[in-house]
């Protein structure tokens, strides 16, 4: 992981997001804020439906068609929200590379690799074919010439992973935002591409936004970690903290469902339930109906996010403690 250091290069505050339809509106994400540092690598965790990638596709204006944000997501002290679309794309399209999960689905099966990182270059002005190749070896892609000559259903997973993150970065981003980046591989490439991804952000320092439903993942990449439920923040922390002492009992419940390598005796444990569909969102904590620690306000009175700690906010009445759910 990266040394943290320098000022806030991305700031959100009280984003909501909701989905328009003929009755109105659905609220999805709702009352989210927080600040990124610039070469920070921030975590996002959550189940899925959680509101994790929607919150990721807000601050690069990619929310699908009838979804809209509203709140304020600040870049570098500029409002990405008041911009034009247009302008919005210019300036996220230059400072900000994707990663998505499942680089089958996200590259063009009819071009050739040089073709899709040629498109990528010529966004940033750069022609060269040799950046075309520092690129592929960046990523520790062996004979860059033929892998740049393949077709997406001609590479392994981990290979086309590979050529995802170099599109990402070849416009030299200042943040890279990671969707599931490892979900589509097997176990030993995942670990292949988390080594990637650590030895580039200690080379290039960019910043980091890595959205995922595995914990074990951000404790290897991230310095902070957000845990989101049901579309609002519950629990912001330290990673190494929250690992060690996660106090919302939805994060102790995800840290619980892992089985720790270095304490195989541990068993993993589930959160019964399911997260609930934005139809039906508790006025309270949403999380109440699966909660084990619930109390009298939970179920009408939502708990605000409050400081627990050095950078460590918490939206819960009845926290839990003494090393709930850790993973060694």
């Amino acid at each position: 992981m990266s040394a943290v250091a320098g000022d806030p290069i991305l700031e959100v505050e009280d984003l909501n997001i909701h989905i328009r339809h003929a009755y109105g509106n659905t609220p999805v994400v709702s009352g989210v804020s927080f600040s990124v540092l610039e070469g920070e690598n921030l975590g996002i965790v959550g189940e899925s439906g959680c509101g994790k990638t929607l919150t990721g596709l807000s601050v690069i204006g990619l929310l699908p068609r009838l979804v809209e944000a509203t709140g304020s997501i600040r870049w570098k002290g500029q409002d990405v929200l008041r911009l034009s679309p247009t302008e919005r794309r210019n300036l996220m399209g230059r400072e900000i590379g994707m990663v998505y999960q499942d680089p089958l689905m996200s590259l063009n099966p009819g071009m050739t690799v040089r073709a899709q990182l040629r498109q990528a270059l010529r966004l940033d002005g750069d022609h060269r074919g040799e950046r075309m190749y520092e690129l592929l070896e960046l990523v520790h892609l062996p004979n860059p010439k033929a892998i740049s000559a393949a077709y997406p259903f001609q590479l392994s997973g981990g290979q086309r992973q590979r050529v995802l993150i170099a599109m990402a970065l070849a416009r030299r981003p200042s943040i890279l935002i990671g969707d599931e980046p490892t979900t589509a591989l097997d176990e030993t490439v995942q670990a292949q591409i988390v080594e990637l991804l650590r030895s580039l952000q200690a080379e290039l320092s960019f910043t980091t936004i890595l959205i995922t439903h595995n914990l074990a993942l951000v404790k290897e990449l991230c310095e902070r970690t957000m845990v989101m439920y049901a579309g609002q923040l519950v629990e912001v922390a330290h990673t190494e903290e929250l690992v060690r002492d996660p106090r919302h009992p939805y994060a102790a419940g995800l840290l619980g469902s892992i089985v720790s390598l270095e304490a195989k005796e541990r068993p993993a444990r589930s959160i019964d339930g399911v997260v609930p569909s934005p139809l039906e969102f508790s006025p309270g904590c949403r999380f109440v109906e699966r909660c084990l620690n619930a109390g009298d306000p939970c179920a009408q009175t939502p708990p605000p996010l409050e400081s627990a700690g050095d950078r460590h906010d918490l939206a819960c009445y009845f926290p839990v403690g003494g090393n709930a759910g850790a993973v060694g």
